[in-house]
């Protein structure tokens, strides 16, 4: 196995408070909008495209992958590099529709499907995939309660990668090419 970065016992509590708080807002909102929310297991919609996440939600996929059986790796580096039909690269961690890091998954993969708030040029405005709220009156007559806002996540998983791994800064990881870049060096071991 190649070398992993480390997560202090801190830094991985931090990022285990947060997920947790993700997933129960995820699950009260969904128990309060069921009906108009198509995430599911086996529904990977959102899982068909090259995310990039923080340094500290990639250490933890790699400490994850680590543990994994060899054949889900050997599986795993079959997919790095395939593109699906549509010409796009599902993520790699992507098997038979459901994530096989499932409980290492990064924060955008929990959040996914939820109605969020974004700021940009000083105005708010709501998102949702494009699968959810998809009936009339939709994502806005969500009540705010029930909105994320995106900004402020991010917000606080930037200040728990800072803490972890301050020589990465802003910087954020391709899971696709660093995964690859993980299996090359595991080779070169």
């Amino acid at each position: 196995m190649p070398r992993l970065p480390v997560l202090s016992a801190e830094a991985a509590a931090n990022l285990s408070t947060l997920h947790g708080r993700v997933d129960a807002f995820f699950v009260r909102v969904h128990a309060a909008h069921e009906e108009s929310m198509a995430c599911a297991r086996g529904c990977s919609g959102c899982c068909h495209q090259n995310l990039e996440i923080s340094p500290v939600e990639m250490a933890r996929i790699l400490e994850f992958l680590s543990e994994a059986p060899r054949e889900s790796l050997e599986s795993l580096m079959g997919r790095v590099g395939v593109e699906d039909e549509s010409g796009s690269a599902p993520c790699v961690l992507l098997e038979d529709d459901a994530c096989m890091a499932y409980a290492a998954r990064p924060t955008i993969c929990r959040s996914h499907g939820l109605v969020i708030r974004e700021r940009s040029l000083g105005k708010n405005h709501r998102d949702v995939c494009p699968l959810n709220f998809t009936e009339s009156p939709g994502m806005e007559a969500v009540p705010e309660e029930d909105v994320l806002d995106l900004e402020r996540l991010n917000q606080m998983l930037a200040l728990i990668n800072e803490l972890a791994m301050p020589e990465t800064g802003r910087n954020r990881l391709s899971i696709q090419a660093t995964i690859h870049r993980w299996f090359e060096q595991s080779e070169a071991d």
